[in-house]
C-alpha cells in the first residue's frame, strides 16, 4: 500500500512537471485575447499562439506621450498563401502596466 502511494505520488509530480504551465495561461493573455483587434491575417481561423514571453518594462510613445509599457513577444503561426502553416513569427505586444489593455501590436522586425 505505501509503494502505491508514493507511486500515485510519483505519477503525479511527473504529469505536473509534464504539463507545460505556460499552456494554459497563454489563452488567457490579454495580448492573445486581442490579438484579432490588432492584427489582420489572411486566414484568421488558422492562427496558432507558439508562445508568449515573459513581458520587459519598456519606455514607448503613445497618445503625444512617454509612457511605461510591457513589451511581450508573442510568437504566432498561421496558414500562408498555398494553404499551409509557416513558421511561427514574432509579434510585439505592448501592454499598460497593469498588463490589462493592449496599447499597440506589430510583427517585430529583427
Amino acid at each position: 500500500m505505501k509503494n502505491n502511494l508514493k507511486m500515485g505520488l510519483a505519477a503525479a509530480w511527473l504529469l505536473a512537471c509534464a504539463a507545460p504551465a505556460h499552456a494554459a495561461e497563454a489563452s488567457d493573455h490579454v495580448c492573445v485575447r486581442n490579438l484579432e483587434k490588432w492584427v489582420t491575417f489572411r486566414d484568421p481561423d488558422s492562427i496558432k499562439v507558439v508562445s508568449v514571453s515573459d513581458g520587459k518594462p519598456e519606455i514607448i510613445d503613445y497618445a503625444n506621450t512617454r509612457l511605461m509599457a510591457i513589451n511581450f513577444t508573442v510568437m504566432i503561426n498561421s496558414k500562408g498563401a498555398q494553404g499551409g502553416y509557416t513558421r511561427p513569427k514574432p509579434y510585439q505586444c505592448f501592454t499598460s502596466e497593469d498588463r490589462q489593455r493592449v496599447l499597440d501590436y506589430s510583427p517585430r522586425h529583427d
